[in-house]
């Protein structure tokens, strides 16, 4: 199995259109492309897979068994941001007609085991530029496709047979610099970028058949749970949406996902009184399970970001830059055993059970008497109850600093109450932030200043860790190496007092009347 980035951009083309003419006056005003390689032909043939529900093109998601080309194969493309996919793919010879078992695997937290079978075929004939730079060096290349598609599922509605043609820029060895200089100059030679459906060659014969996403409540009238029951339902997504991302090792989505479990298990609790008691604890214990095997991942990605910094810093051929180095190897090490345990609990029983009660949750839609009042009548209270949380803590963590007495200094503050004012800001941040939608502006100042609070406390825990795993490397390390990783750890000590002193004013200014005036 092969896993790559794609960055391509997608052109709406007339049949008529003279594509050899307007790449040699577009490509004449990007600097990176020197000459035009000779056009080469191919001829593709692509069947597409989906559940009847068509689960995988409602995300962006394409599933495709195509024959022709160099990459003849099985092919899984993955949105990762925007123009980028990410890609792998099987050999033909892995399975005849059948997805193959590591494909199925990666797309489950969408299909939930829903058998995937055909629902589109493209037959494309496509011609082939290669744009290279001036040693020779391929850039970019731009494909011309002329497209004719049949639509396999059964949708007596729609049109069987759709012919077009398109237009396709993607990077080859260049950064993204190259590509957005690339599309200003083809769209300003007469090209049209694709919107909507016509990005995706599958989407546009799909059509009206994709299930579209679910709209948030806009007004404090709708019901209490219906504004909660959106919020969890666009956490669910994001957790759904980072589960292959994960599995494919895709930078940040470790800690992508592990947010969006966070989320969940706040929305639980915050607005527990509105769902069913017994299905909130329990999705709230899984969603805990499910964390703490996430977190160890990201404490290691986070520290290694940190050690290659320090790398950087000390140089290449000094032996702090060498010993920097040599602890970032070890880390990385550290997070790929971590990142295989994610995997695993990511094909765990446990874990596809947890993402069906999810769904269900949102899909069953059960709420309590409070859930059906008002959400103006029920939310601003649970949000006040969050702050209040969180005012407690910030009392036992920095005694003064709860309003009593703004004199308090750093140094009088404690690591472990720290962390547990960085949970309870983040609580009173996602609580405020699900009102969002539906209370507006007041709701989202307020989650601002939650933010604040939360990212000074979290850079300050980010130190906490990587000056416990320092102490544990110098424990064993030679005089030599000691002596930086104590240096290292001195720097950390500081990092950490600057956040702490950066906390006191963000709280102060996250505790002010005015924000909390709309939830009285």
């Amino acid at each position: 199995m092969t896993v790559h980035g794609e960055v391509e951009t997608t052109y709406e083309a007339d049949l008529d259109l003279d594509l050899p003419t307007v790449l040699e006056d577009a490509v004449g005003a990007v600097d990176a492309v020197a000459r035009i390689g000779e056009p080469g032909h191919l001829s593709l043939d692509a069947t597409y897979y989906d559940t009847d529900a068509l689960d995988l093109a409602a995300t962006g998601i394409t599933l495709r068994r195509r024959s022709g080309g160099e990459d003849a194969g099985w092919h899984l493309k993955v949105p990762h941001r925007e123009d980028e996919k990410v890609e792998k793919q099987v050999p033909l010879s892995a399975a005849r007609h059948r997805v193959p078992a590591a494909l199925r695997r990666l797309v489950w937290a969408r299909t939930l085991g829903e058998d995937l079978a055909p629902v589109v075929r493209i037959e494309t004939e496509r011609t082939t530029y290669d744009l290279t730079d001036s040693r020779g060096a391929s850039v970019a290349e731009v494909a011309d496709d002329r497209v004719r598609a049949t639509r396999l599922d059964d949708h007596d509605d729609v049109e069987a047979v759709l012919v077009w043609r398109e237009v396709e820029a993607e990077l080859t060895d260049a950064g993204p610099e190259v590509l957005q200089e690339l599309d200003r100059s083809l769209t300003a030679h007469g090209l049209q970028r694709a919107h909507g459906a016509a990005r995706s060659k599958v989407l546009r014969v799909l059509g009206d058949g994709v299930p579209s996403p679910s709209v948030a409540p806009s007004s404090t009238a709708a019901a209490a749970a219906e504004v909660v029951l959106h919020h969890l339902h666009e956490q669910i997504e994001q957790l759904r949406t980072y589960d292959p991302l994960v599995r494919l090792d895709r930078p940040d989505s470790v800690h992508r996902m592990r947010v969006a479990a966070r989320r969940l298990r706040s929305a639980l609790k915050t607005f527990g009184p509105l769902l069913p008691a017994e299905q909130s604890e329990s999705l709230r214990a899984d969603l805990k399970w499910l964390g703490e095997h996430l977190a160890p991942a990201r404490d290691a990605e986070v520290m290694l970001e940190r050690m290659e910094r320090v790398a950087e810093q000390e140089g290449d051929d000094t032996p702090g830059g060498q010993l920097a180095r040599d602890v970032a190897r070890r880390l990385h090490e550290r997070y790929r055993i971590h990142h295989e345990d994610v995997v695993g609990s990511l094909d765990s029983e446990r874990y596809q059970a947890l993402v069906r009660q999810l769904v269900e949750l949102t899909d069953a839609a059960a709420t309590t008497p409070a859930g059906r009042l008002p959400a103006a009548d029920v939310l601003p209270a649970r949000v006040r109850r969050a702050f209040r949380s969180l005012r407690r803590s910030v009392a036992t963590a920095a005694p003064g600093e709860d309003g009593a007495d703004p004199g308090a200094h750093a140094a009088d503050l404690h690591d472990a109450d720290l962390h547990e004012v960085r949970k309870k800001a983040k609580r009173a941040r996602y609580a405020a932030e699900a009102l969002s939608p539906s209370f507006g502006e007041p709701a989202v100042r307020l989650a601002q200043a939650m933010e604040q609070v939360q990212a000074d406390l979290g850079e300050h825990q980010d130190t906490v860790v990587l000056r416990t795993w320092l102490h544990e490397q110098a424990q064993e390390a030679s005089p030599a190496s000691a002596f930086a990783l104590g240096r290292w750890y001195a720097a950390e000590e500081q990092r950490g007092r600057e956040a702490e002193e950066r906390f006191t004013r963000s709280w102060r200014a996250a505790r002010k009347k005015k924000l909390r005036r709309w939830l009285s």
